[in-house]
């Protein structure tokens, strides 16, 4: 069986950059240097087929960040949202200068609609909101559930190597740690990003959630109009783009991403580890 410190390496070398001490413990630093084929330069590692990889970007690493704080600070103010994580090259550290910056939230279900409704029209108030065409240093709002649709089962392929360390790499910043243990167990995943912050050499960002809407029969109301015109409109552009793989809608539940390069990068990381097995 494969190293899980040496999986996680070449997960991050097949994603196109060197591995650090930083994303081990001094434990899987150890087990990594004992392992033929394993390179160490400075404190970038890799496996010794990967020569030519990106280092971690950290001028826009530190940008992202900056952009991150200014939208906790406007969702802070938004009833409903209960959990906010960053996920995707953010949080895998493999952002560049075109980078947006992907957050994963966790709405309350009573509020689903009306609150994403509010917080995309905050986040263009403040201009922290993508767009096609302004993205760069922007923010994506691109997979958010309710509180009762934590289960991400359904858009988990077979052997998907991928998805798997980005339930690992997702490092979540609302207080609810309740809701947090609940969303991993559930998706049989851990917390590997334990110590994302102090890598990056910054204070740790926190989300403070706003209190949720009072239960009410306009709430009910207006929470049913968005619904309606909401996912209308997402199956509208979910069939004009071709019915892509990434994108799964339905109430509680939208992820949006066009391209989903989850079925190439395992079809190759698969190759890889039975390559790299043969030499361990």
């Amino acid at each position: 069986m494969m190293n899980t410190a040496l999986e996680y390496l070449l997960f991050l070398n097949q994603n196109g950059r060197y591995g650090y001490f930083s994303d081990f413990s001094e434990s899987e630093i150890e087990a990594l240097q004992r392992i033929k084929g394993v390179e160490f330069n400075g404190d970038l590692i890799h496996w010794h087929s990967f020569e030519d990889l990106k280092m971690i970007n950290v001028f826009a690493e530190a940008r992202l960040y900056r952009t991150l704080s200014k939208a906790l600070r406007v969702l802070g103010y938004i009833p409903g949202v209960k959990q906010v994580a960053i996920c995707n090259s953010c949080s895998l550290r493999t952002q560049t200068l075109k980078s947006d910056l992907d957050l994963f939230l966790i709405l309350d279900h009573k509020s689903f609609f009306t609150t994403r409704l509010l917080m995309i029209l905050a986040l263009r108030l403040f201009f922290l909101k993508r767009s096609k065409r302004k993205y760069i240093n922007r923010v994506c709002l691109s997979f958010i559930v309710s509180d009762k649709n934590l289960n991400l089962a359904k858009v988990r392929f077979k052997n998907d190597h991928y998805f798997k360390y980005w339930l690992d790499s997702l490092v979540f910043l609302g207080r609810d740690k309740a809701l947090k243990s609940k969303f991993f167990n559930v998706n049989n995943a851990f917390e590997a990003n334990l110590n994302y912050f102090r890598n990056l050499e910054l204070p740790r960002l926190r989300f403070n959630s706003a209190r949720p809407f009072a239960s009410s029969k306009f709430l009910s109301l207006i929470e049913r109009f968005n619904q309606y015109f909401q996912l209308k409109r997402a199956y509208r552009k979910y069939q004009d783009l071709n019915k892509p793989l990434g994108v799964h809608i339905r109430p509680g539940f939208l992820k949006f991403h066009n391209l989903d390069i989850r079925p190439k990068f395992n079809k190759a990381f698969q190759e890889l580890l039975k390559k790299v097995s043969k030499q361990v």
